[in-house]
């Protein structure tokens, strides 16, 4: 009888052992395909932001069209494909309330919506000097900043992240 119940507790140690095992091992595999989205979607804005961003200008080669008109529409509208395609690989790993309102900073980024219009990508409220009274060189950091700010937890442990929300 003791024999019995010592092979009836090894199995169900070794099923329980088994079923730990099998569940840290699909999390390590989501955890590493979301640091890849994220890593894909940082790399994505690379681009841009180093066209953008003036702490990555070398002074030895000024920008000759730093004001020209169209300059902050065509830097973005060059990587938005890209853009596009990581983002949309990159959501997916956000939790619901992540996703919310990395859809709202999306949405920031690269949207004008009109009453009764479908959405749809615009890129063009980036095409003149300013936009809404805003520089759009600095209104695209802000928003791209925005954005790559989801990509921080990614690479955080888990322990971490749980501990600080």
């Amino acid at each position: 009888m003791a024999n019995n119940m010592s092979v009836i507790f090894s199995l169900i140690g070794t099923a329980i052992g088994g079923l730990i095992g099998y569940n840290t091992a699909v999390r390590v595999s989501d955890r590493k395909e979301m640091q890849k989205a994220a890593i894909d979607f940082h790399e994505a804005f690379l681009d841009a932001l180093m066209s953008l961003d003036q702490k990555y200008y070398c002074r030895e080669n000024p920008d000759p069209d730093e004001n020209r008109i169209g300059k902050v529409y065509y830097i973005l509208h060059r990587t938005f494909p890209q853009q596009i395609k990581a983002m949309l690989r990159f959501r997916l790993y956000l939790s619901a309330d992540k996703r919310e309102k990395f859809d709202e900073a999306w949405k920031e980024y690269c949207r004008y919506d009109v009453d009764g219009e479908p959405e749809y990508p615009f890129l063009e409220k980036y095409f003149e000097n300013k936009w809404e009274a805003r520089d759009t060189r600095e209104y695209a950091l802000e928003n791209i900043n925005r954005l790559l700010s989801f990509v921080e937890n990614a690479h955080r442990s888990p322990f971490e992240i749980e501990m600080n929300g």
